[in-house]
């Protein structure tokens, strides 16, 4: 009997591996974060390339009509493979509804996730940047060098400060009834820190009531310094922070507060204009 002998290497030499099959990619839409008067993130994430691909090509598409969302402004985030992405827009209208998709693009062309949407918030004049009984950092000892540009590191206390307590709302000093003592003849150094980015630095303005005196830095610079020899009201000192004196994100408040002796008191509150 003879049998046929076929060399194994003529048979791994001609069998073929199929090649892998490229199918559409897969892309989710996230909801929006960071939404505010004129900035929002888009949010999405490339589930799958669909393909053997080292990277595609992802973004999103944002409009505000949901019908023409297809012509809307393109948001290329560029090539990368599979996982989030995000985008952060600018200039945006405030208080509007705005419409959004995540796409990715491979060869086989160009695939959208579901469309999802958010509203800016209202712009708001004059809003309240720091509240009145706001918490703030304080001491009453001279403190170290270089106080007015730092922050993190004192005991903190909610305004007002003083040594009077009433809950008389006729009471002249009702208002500033203390939350933290502030011993009479004392200094009281207090600062805090603020976010300024979505407000007009030119429109900052800060309202201050103190019984006797106060000195207020702004990132380490004097800005006003004024002392009236009375018990205070609200607010008895009102002013507009040069714009010079502000920067467009965090800024640090510093006050020095002085008191002749008798009753204590002190609250602050800081107003601007969103953009």
């Amino acid at each position: 009997m003879k049998f046929l002998i076929i060399p194994i290497s003529f048979i791994l030499f001609n069998c073929t591996v199929p090649e892998a099959i490229e199918t559409n990619p897969v892309v989710e839409t996230k909801p929006a974060t960071g939404i505010n008067y004129s900035t929002a993130t888009l949010n999405g994430v490339l589930v799958d390339e669909g393909c053997m691909c080292s990277a595609i090509n992802r973004g999103f598409v944002y409009s505000e009509s949901k019908k023409d969302l297809l012509n809307g402004t393109l948001v290329n985030v560029g090539n990368g493979n599979k996982g989030p992405i995000s985008s952060k827009l600018e200039n945006l209208k405030k208080d509007t509804k705005y419409y959004f998709n995540t796409y990715a693009i491979n060869s086989t062309g160009k695939i959208y996730g579901v469309i999802d949407s958010f509203i800016t918030k209202p712009k708001i004049i004059d809003s309240l940047i720091i509240k009145p009984g706001s918490s703030w950092e304080y001491k009453l000892v001279t403190p170290e060098a270089g106080w007015t540009t730092t922050y993190g590191t004192w005991p903190k206390g909610n305004a007002p400060f003083g040594n009077l307590k009433t809950t008389n709302p006729s009471d002249s000093a009702f208002l500033f009834s203390y939350n933290t003592l502030w011993p009479a003849k004392k200094v009281l150094y207090v600062r805090n820190k603020i976010n300024l980015s979505e407000y007009d630095l030119k429109n900052v303005k800060f309202h201050i009531g103190v019984d006797n005196g106060y000195e207020l830095i702004v990132n380490g610079k004097l800005v006003s310094k004024k002392y009236a020899n009375f018990y205070t009201w609200r607010w008895e000192y009102t002013e507009t922070i040069p714009s010079s004196f502000l920067k467009d994100g965090e800024n640090i408040i510093a006050i020095i507060l002085t008191d002749d002796g008798g009753y204590t008191a002190f609250d602050m509150q800081l107003t601007g204009k969103a953009r």
